[in-house]
């Protein structure tokens, strides 16, 4: 189909790709865009790599060295990471193992360590949790902006790339390879409308009649 775009000249269209960071796939980079950008050869790119809270973090002193690092992790290492934030009083754990993975990548370079742990200091281990989860696909006024920004392109059809986590959201699911298939729990569900505000008596009414969250979640 992506082809076929470009042999007939489609260019009027727009493809959102979701790009999941699971095991699936191996020891490639977490963002593997060399490889996306051969595959999408001729097509207008856009790439939703991180959420806009993350984006605020990198713009601060010590930003870019963390960013940087972070670009480095390989699928495996992310997905590890993941699941040791998800486990029964993890985030202090997760927070220590993501430190000495980021750390290896240094190589053994002392000042840029020193760096990377003043940088975080002041951040806690649930926000530092928060932040590392904050990939562009979940954004949607990210999302929406893609959309608009994709319109102008009049000369070749457009892929939107968007990075996300498989489960994210999901009590207990985020990287692991049982989100695929395993049903959640009535407790799971529970926690998931209580951290989401939903009423289970009316699920849809933070919508109000008539307005365009309403119509998009019909």
């Amino acid at each position: 189909m992506l082809n076929a775009a470009l042999e007939f000249e489609a260019y009027n269209i727009t493809h959102v790709v979701d790009y999941n960071r699971q095991s699936l796939d191996g020891n490639r980079g977490m963002f593997h865009y060399r490889e996306a950008k051969r595959r999408y050869v001729g097509w207008n790119i856009i790439e939703l790599r991180w959420g806009r809270k993350i984006e605020a973090e990198f713009r601060k002193p010590g930003g870019g060295l963390f960013r940087e690092l972070l670009e480095q992790l390989t699928v495996a290492e992310y997905q590890t990471l993941l699941g040791i934030g998800t486990t029964e009083n993890g985030l202090h754990s997760f927070r220590e193992e993501l430190l000495g993975q980021l750390c290896l990548k240094l190589n053994e370079n002392d000042s840029d360590q020193a760096r990377l742990q003043d940088y975080l200091k002041s951040t806690s281990s649930e926000d530092l949790y928060r932040l590392f989860t904050d990939l562009g696909g979940h954004d949607l006024t990210l999302l929406s902006e893609a959309m608009v920004r994709s319109k102008p392109t009049i000369d070749k059809p457009t892929i939107i790339l968007a990075w996300t986590i498989a489960g994210h959201g999901l009590p207990d699911m985020p990287g692991r390879p049982k989100n695929h298939s395993q049903l959640l729990a009535k407790e799971q569900m529970d926690r998931l409308r209580k951290e989401g505000g939903i009423d289970p008596k009316k699920p849809a009414g933070a919508f109000r009649f008539g307005d365009k969250g309403g119509q998009d979640s019909a």
